[in-house]
């Protein structure tokens, strides 16, 4: 792996973690990227958004469905989910599909279909996601923190490609941040 060439920290009034967050995954992060000669570029801290799915043994066994069955729902839905988990006691089980949804209350309310395995030629039975799991739109275990002036704050770290010239890309993401700054 390279060394990062530039590493740019950012805090602002008025977002929280997760909104500025977002802002640097969704948005400001491409802008770096595109800058000539940049390889990578890699945002770290913050808070990340996580969609948790806490399921409840009890209720999947009354409904005889199985946490695989659970998990492959979420992954085949029409809905695109962001990386989150699904918590099943002290069992934790990642469910990783890239995304967004319009709100939490899509997957609460998504429908899994469940066959009986006593007989498979029975009609499937239609449960809701919220029937045998609680659903939390939380911000996911940090992994990694960053500091500017001993507060919180997301860094933003650009690694130049084998051809890139390290000056130019620093000037250039110096420009991009005193622009920023104005926004």
């Amino acid at each position: 792996t390279s060394t990062p060439v530039a590493n740019y920290a950012f805090s602002a009034t008025g977002l929280d973690s997760r909104s500025l967050r977002d802002l640097l995954d969704q948005k400001l992060k491409d802008r770096f990227a595109q800058i000539n000669g940049v390889a990578s570029a890699d945002v770290v801290g913050g808070d990340r958004r996580e969609i948790e799915v806490q399921i409840n043994k009890d209720r999947l066994m009354a409904y005889g469905i199985g946490i695989n069955d659970v998990q492959q729902a979420i992954m085949a839905s029409s809905l695109n989910v962001p990386a989150g988990k699904l918590l099943s006691g002290p069992q934790e089980y990642s469910v990783r599909v890239l995304g967004e949804f319009a709100n939490v209350d899509q997957i609460r309310n998504m429908l899994l279909r469940v066959s009986d395995p006593k007989n498979p030629q029975s009609k499937a039975k239609t449960v809701r996601l919220s029937d045998v799991a609680k659903v939390d739109d939380t911000a996911a275990e940090r992994t990694s923190f960053a500091r500017l002036n001993g507060s919180d704050s997301i860094s933003l770290s650009l690694t130049k490609s084998h051809d890139g010239n390290a000056v130019e890309i620093v000037d250039a993401g110096d420009k991009l941040a005193k622009q920023l700054e104005g926004d």
